[in-house]
């Protein structure tokens, strides 16, 4: 029998090697193109220069989706916001040049200052935002206690030293005395929310200024707390279905409406208040990040 014969013109074996060659080139040289434009770009934007929050108009502002700064900027229109899932994405976006300054609160500012190097806050507050707890439906009468004593306490002589102790390096909650046989109330925290609601690795306590305040009110009106660790999603479940009284971690009252309307809580008044600003890069300086940045 005679062997079957492949029909049609044969390609020369370099051909097609040299097809891919050329194409792998021209990707190499859009590659090229796309990076230089890019580095043109950013170091275009880069350059700009913020002096004040009153010279924000056509600027980029990054901020963590959801956090206040998102709520506070949203309506504007002479800025670009870009909205990043951490703190640590803001940081990265800043460096690169894709955003020109960060909007967020004095608590966590401080804390990556604490992590960081080459980078200084903005002269000027953009606005202040009141940390609250949330409450269940069912303690409305130690809501009400509540409201009483951090309405009186932020005026009082104690609230600035307990608002200053956070901003230090060697933060510590004061020793409040703790009463044993009181009534009993039932707080969830988060230990996530440092430094409102966090463990005491040494200890394996709860501590934060959330868990101070709330050490302050039970003092005071009589009650002895047993605490319960949760989550936020969490917490507002249990308040829901009423298995704790109240919840503390990191949460402002820009989220107040958005919290009554979900049926599942009440918000306290605020008992800690805290300024907004912008962070942005050292003039001639670099970021350099020393420390793990968690949020």
């Amino acid at each position: 029998m005679g062997k079957n014969k492949q029909s049609g013109a044969v390609r020369h074996p370099h051909a097609f090697s040299t097809h891919i060659r050329a194409m792998i080139l021209a990707g190499a040289v859009l590659a090229i193109i796309l990076a230089l434009s890019a580095y043109n770009y950013y170091n275009l934007r880069s350059s700009s220069k913020i002096e004040s929050i009153d010279a924000l108009s056509g600027q980029r502002i990054a901020c963590c989706i959801g956090w206040e700064s998102d709520f506070l900027l949203t309506p504007r229109k002479d800025i670009t916001l870009l909205r990043y899932d951490t703190n640590a994405d803001c940081i990265l976006g800043l460096s690169y040049g894709q955003v020109d300054a960060i909007a967020l609160d004095e608590i966590t500012m401080h804390t990556i200052f604490a992590k960081t190097e080459g980078l200084e806050q903005l002269p000027g507050v953009l606005t202040s935002v009141g940390v609250t707890v949330y409450s269940s439906y069912s303690a409305e009468d130690k809501l009400a206690e509540f409201n009483e004593f951090v309405t009186n306490f932020v005026t009082s002589d104690e609230y600035k030293p307990y608002h200053d102790a956070v901003f230090t390096d060697d933060y510590h909650m004061a020793d409040i005395p703790e009463i044993t046989d009181g009534k009993k109330l039932v707080v969830g925290y988060v230990p996530e929310s440092y430094p409102a609601s966090y463990i005491n690795i040494a200890t394996g306590e709860p501590e934060g200024f959330g868990i101070e305040m709330m050490q302050r009110f039970a003092y005071e009106y009589g009650y002895t707390i047993e605490w319960v660790e949760t989550s936020e999603t969490g917490a507002m479940v249990q308040l829901g279905l009423d298995k704790m009284d109240f919840a503390t971690c990191y949460i402002s009252d820009i989220y107040r409406v958005d919290t009554e309307n979900s049926g599942q809580a009440h918000m306290s008044e605020p008992y800690f208040f805290a300024d907004v600003y912008l962070m942005k890069i050292k003039d001639g300086e670099t970021v350099n990040i020393t420390g793990e940045i968690e949020y």
